[in-house]
């Protein structure tokens, strides 16, 4: 056999599994470079008092967040857990407004009412694939 056509039946499968690996990479470039858990946000989305620890009297948690590389109108799902349950709380859609900018993302039981002491998590998605996630826990009464 020719090295020319050794080096081709060499070459072959890695110039396949290049051109599947670029075919299924997604077509957009989204990216969530910052999540941060806190206990409010100001008039700009930033965070106020991070913690990925809150306590138990806690009715409402926030995210702030920045992305980059966005189209304005794309989608983000946010997906919330109980972990300490394996138990899904809920997905809502984002809708991005510009190309980079930063957002918010809350959490919230009725008035009176604080969250379970346990082990959370934030995950922010495009089509399935998580661009960032967050743990957090919220402690038990003293």
């Amino acid at each position: 056999m020719s090295h020319r056509k050794s080096l081709m039946l060499a070459v072959f499968p890695f110039a396949l599994a290049s051109s599947v690996c670029l075919a299924i990479q997604p077509a957009w470039a989204l990216e969530i470079p910052e999540l941060v858990l806190c206990q409010e946000v100001d008039a700009s989305r930033r965070p106020i008092r991070a913690t990925d620890t809150f306590a138990h009297d806690t009715e409402s948690i926030y995210a702030s967040f920045v992305w980059k590389d966005g189209l304005p109108g794309m989608a983000l799902t946010a997906n919330w857990y109980y972990e300490t349950e394996a138990f899904h709380i809920l997905s809502f859609s984002v809708n991005l407004t510009r190309i980079a900018d930063r957002g918010v993302v809350s959490l919230h039981m009725p008035k009176g009412t604080p969250f379970p002491e346990g082990v959370y998590r934030l995950d922010l998605e495009k089509e399935k694939t998580v661009l960032k996630s967050q743990k957090f826990s919220v402690l038990s009464k003293p």
